[in-house]
C-alpha cells in the first residue's frame, strides 16, 4: 500500500459483519481478497453495540453506571482476535467520564447521547485496523470527523455537509496504508460529535465513494 496509489474501492462492513472475532477475521479476509491495491474500509459498530451504548447512557441518566457492559463486550472481541486487551482503554475511560457526568446531572442531552453512541464506530475502527495489522496488512484507524466530515447540529440525525468532501479526499490521501474509517459519526461547526441517523455508516461510505 503506497501513498502514490489512488483508492480503488470502498468496502463497508455493518454490525452483523463485525459481530464477533470470527466475523472480524472474515471481514479482514474480504478486505485482503477483494479490496484491490488500496481500499478504504468503512465500519459500523459491532452488532448490538449502538443499542447497548444507548441503554447505558440512558441508565446513567437514571443514576446507574453500567459502562462495564460495554467494556466486557469489546474485551471479549479483543480476546477472540488475540489483540492487546488494553487497546480501547482510552475510549473506555472517556466513556466512563461521560456517563458519570450524565449520572451527576440526572439527564442526558442530545449532544451527550451522540457522543456516547459515537464510541461504537470509533472502537470498531480500531479493532478492525489492528486485526488487519495482525495479518500483515498496514492499516490505520481514523475517525470520519478527523478526515473533515462536517455536519449540521441535528443531533441523532445530522446531515453531512457536501462541502467537506474535498477535505475528506485530501485527508484520506495522507493516511498510511488502508484507512479504516468510523461510519455514522461526524462533527458540527461547534466541534460537537454528531451521528448521522439510521444507516449512517452506509451514508459515510457513499460520501467517501
Amino acid at each position: 500500500y503506497t501513498q502514490e496509489m489512488h483508492f480503488e474501492r470502498v468496502l463497508k462492513f455493518g454490525g452483523a459483519g463485525l459481530a464477533d472475532g470470527p466475523a472480524v477475521e472474515h471481514a479482514c479476509d474480504l478486505i485482503r481478497d477483494y479490496g484491490g491495491k488500496r481500499p478504504v474500509v468503512v465500519v459500523s459498530a459491532h452488532q448490538g453495540v449502538t443499542e447497548l451504548l444507548d441503554t447505558v447512557v440512558r441508565a446513567a441518566a437514571q443514576g446507574h453506571i453500567e459502562g462495564d457492559r460495554v467494556r466486557i463486550r469489546h474485551r471479549t472481541l479483543l480476546r477472540q482476535l488475540g489483540l492487546d486487551p488494553d487497546l480501547l482503554d482510552r475510549h473506555f475511560t472517556e466513556l466512563f467520564v461521560l456517563l458519570e457526568g450524565v449520572r451527576s446531572r440526572g439527564r442526558v442531552s442530545p449532544e451527550e447521547r451522540d457522543l456516547a453512541l459515537s464510541y461504537g464506530e470509533r472502537m470498531s475502527a480500531r479493532v478492525v485496523a489492528h486485526a488487519l495489522r495482525s495479518r500483515g496488512i498496514q492499516a490505520t484507524p481514523v475517525d470520519a470527523f478527523d478526515l473533515g466530515l462536517s455536519t449540521d447540529s441535528n443531533f441523532g440525525n445530522a446531515a453531512p455537509s457536501l462541502e467537506s468532501l474535498a477535505t475528506i479526499k485530501k485527508s484520506l490521501e495522507e493516511v498510511t496504508g488502508v484507512p479504516v474509517v468510523s461510519g455514522f459519526v461526524g462533527k458540527d461547526r461547534a466541534g460537537n460529535l454528531t451521528t448521522l441517523g439510521r444507516n449512517g455508516s452506509d451514508l459515510t461510505a457513499a460520501l467517501i465513494a
